[in-house]
């Protein structure tokens, strides 16, 4: 199976300016896709429905992480099973 994942920073709440112009510029072309995240703050979810909502699709997996996650190493497990989900 062919997908895109499409990553980005959350940016005081929002996915950052240059992913939500790529997704609006290029969403007809999705089929499958999987979402990833970054942020310092606790919420992913208003970011990922954004997501979904300007490409027009379900994504096959989210994945969301937090700045402290990858300092302290913790982050492996989640990316293994965002990775697991897409197999």
């Amino acid at each position: 199976m062919i997908f895109i994942i499409i990553g980005t920073p959350v940016w005081n709440g929002k996915m950052s300016t240059p992913i939500r112009t790529f997704i609006t510029q290029t969403h007809m072309k999705f089929k499958n896709t999987a979402f990833f995240c970054t942020a310092i703050g606790p919420n992913f979810q208003d970011t990922f429905i954004e997501m979904k909502e300007l490409s027009k699709t379900s994504p096959l997996a989210q994945l969301g992480l937090r700045g402290k996650e990858i300092k302290d190493g913790s982050y492996k497990t989640k990316v293994d099973e965002f990775v697991k989900k897409l197999s």
